[in-house]
């Protein structure tokens, strides 16, 4: 399994904590496509682990998983960027976008 170091800052404040409860939340309930049950669950971890604070920018993950978080990210920020008229989402789309442009940056993943 291809590990890569994590690589960004992640601030976990009350709304990327409730993205990451969505992601979570959506991969167990199969609202979303991910390839095995077993990349399922270490996205699960990966999601959790990050929302608890346990993932700091040296921290070695899976490269697919990264890469599922970088697709969740974008998608997420454009939703409330585009979709969303509230404030905080408005704000924290600008913030899971600048994660986003980060991570494509520094990996060279993301959607293409």
């Amino acid at each position: 399994m291809n590990k890569i170091k994590f690589g960004i800052r992640f601030t976990v404040n009350k709304y990327s904590w409730n993205r990451l409860m969505t992601f979570v939340d959506c991969t167990e309930g199969g609202d979303r496509m991910v390839h095995t049950p077993e990349l399922a669950k270490r996205y699960i971890k990966f999601c959790l682990q990050l929302s608890n604070k346990e993932i700091k920018p040296s921290t070695l993950v899976d490269a697919d998983v990264m890469q599922l978080f970088s697709d969740d990210l974008d998608n997420i920020a454009n939703i409330d960027l585009n979709e969303q008229e509230v404030d905080e989402a408005l704000q924290g789309g600008r913030m899971l976008l600048g994660r986003y442009q980060k991570i494509k940056a520094v990996h060279g993943i993301g959607r293409y």
